[in-house]
This record gives structure tokens, sequence and C-alpha cells, in this order.
């Protein structure tokens, strides 16, 4: 009976993929991680089921070739017959736990409610088949302390992860050496507004345009723009890019969905007023004649240094 052990092994790499997602600020591990966990989320389903419909499908004759005592083979498969069951409830159980896991992982929305789903019976299922396993150790020889075992684990690292802390740890970890992010990362977590979420990923999608060494400048620059419109009802910050071509300037942007980055002239149509004092945040030359071209004033321009 090596199902428990399967499922052990299916809940660590689901772990890892989600630890190497949020620790590896490399292009693809977030399609790494989706993929893979959206694959243990289903395997972890289909195991414990195929183990079920092959117990029951087997006959009894290859143990009565070994032993003649009927009663304790049948004693054996009725026992194998309820584990089975409890690891396949389970199994659902970790799939949408997982799953909710790998949308809080990858911020998309509804991560709560699916994680909330899975998790909830979760802990039902795991404690009930932890208090079975251990008034049936000593009855019928299975491999209890993996059934226990994957009990306890499954609690725990579900827990972990669908509260939120594992992926909390881990990013914090991640930008370590940026504190403009990790302040995004800490009030969209303990505040959980939909800015602050919105706020986070902005600044997480700043950092894999720029990297590191670069977004940690232009964040000073960013907080020196903010303490110069500071007060000034009519002050706009601008922080703007063209990484895609050059001259096509973007304005970055605080959105909750996944387009964060508008083009400057549709930046000026939508936001920028008659009296409006524009604080820019930009590497790139050329973006005060751009805004001039577009109907802006230059002495209502601002590069900040």
């Amino acid at each position: 009976m090596k199902t428990p052990k399967i499922m052990i092994a299916l809940i660590v790499a689901a772990l890892v993929l989600s630890a190497l997602k949020l620790l590896l600020m490399v292009p693809g591990m977030g399609f790494l991680a989706t993929i893979g966990n959206s694959l243990i989320s289903l395997l972890v389903i289909l195991v414990p089921l195929i183990g079920l419909i092959k117990m029951s499908a087997s006959k009894s004759t290859a143990a009565l070739a070994e032993t003649d005592d009927v009663e304790m083979v049948q004693k054996v498969r009725s026992y194998k017959k309820k584990v089975y069951i409890f690891l396949s409830i389970l199994g659902f159980c970790l799939s949408m736990t997982i799953l909710g896991g790998l949308f809080r992982l990858m911020h998309w929305p509804g991560g709560g409610f699916i994680s909330g789903v899975g998790l909830i019976p979760l802990i039902a299922v795991s404690i009930a088949l932890f208090i079975y396993a251990l008034m049936n150790r000593d009855k019928v020889d299975l491999p209890w302390g993996s059934v226990m075992g994957l009990s306890i684990l499954s609690i725990v690292s579900m827990s972990l992860v669908c509260s939120g802390y594992f992926t909390y740890a881990g990013e914090m970890f991640a930008y370590r050496n940026c504190p403009t992010i990790q302040e995004c990362i800490s009030d969209a977590f303990h505040e959980g507004s939909q800015e602050n979420g919105a706020r986070r990923n902005l600044e997480v999608f700043k950092y894999r345009q720029l990297g590191e060494a670069n977004y940690n400048r232009m964040a000073e620059k960013e907080k020196r723009a903010m303490e110069l419109a500071d007060g000034n009802d009519s002050a706009l910050v601008l922080y703007v890019s063209s990484m895609y071509a050059p001259r096509d300037y973007r304005v970055f942007l605080i959105d909750q969905f996944y387009d964060r980055q508008v083009t400057l002239s549709e930046y000026v149509k939508k936001h920028v007023e008659e009296n409006s004092q524009l604080y820019v945040v930009t590497d790139e030359t050329g973006v005060d004649e751009a805004l001039t071209d577009l109907g802006v004033s230059e002495d209502r321009i601002h590069i900040v240094e």
C-alpha cells in the first residue's frame, strides 16, 4: 500500500514548486508552478481513487495462496478499503487546497474562497484519518505510520499555504534587498485591501522589468517625487519607461488586474488636467519633449533627478 507515501511526495513537490516560484526570480517559474501544481492537484485525487478501484476489483486468491486464514485476509481488505476511502476524500480536499494555494501564490482572485472550500474539510478528514489509524495500528499490519504522517503533513502544510504565511515569508525573503517592495508586501498581507494588493503587484512588475539595481535607484527617485508632490492637490507623479521600443513611453499605473502600463498619450488624455503639475520619474531621454508635444506646457513638467 504505497498510496500514502505517493501522496506525501506529491504534497512535498507542490511545496517545493511554490517555494521555487517565490525564491527564483526567473522567467517561466510562474508558468512552471502553475502547470506543476495543477497536475499535482489532479494526481492527488487520482492516486487514491485508482488504488481503491484496483483493490475493489482484485480477488483474494493471491493472499489465500499464502495463508489459510480467510478471516484475516477479509479483515485486511476491509481496513484497506476504509483507508482508501479516507484517502480519496482527503485527495479531493488536498486538490482544492493546492489550487487555492496556487491562486494565492499567483495573486489571482478567488484564492481565499477556493482555499476555504478545501481546507476546512481537509482538517476534519485528516483528524479523522489520524484517529482511525491510531486506533487500528495494532490490529492489522498496514503502513499506519505513513497514514498518520500524511494526516499531519496535510494539516500543517496546507494550513500554512492557505493562510498566506507561506507566500508572505517567501516573498519577504525573495525581495529582501528591496525595502519598497517589502513594505508593499507587508501592507498587502496585513491590511488586505485591493489597493494594497494592487500596489504590491505594480512594484513587483516594476522589479521584474527593471532588475534589482535599477528598481532600487528608481524607487529612490519616486520617493523624492512623492515628497515634492506632497501637499499639492494638482500634482501627479509619473513613473515612465520605454522598455518595449525607443520613445514608446509607458506610464506605470496601480491596477488590480494585469495591464499595469498605459501609453503616455493615453495617460495625458485621461488623467492630466490644465493645471496639473507633473513630477516625472524616468531614466529615459525625451520624455519632457513628448509631454510638450501632447500639450503639456514646460513649466508644468518636472523631471525628478
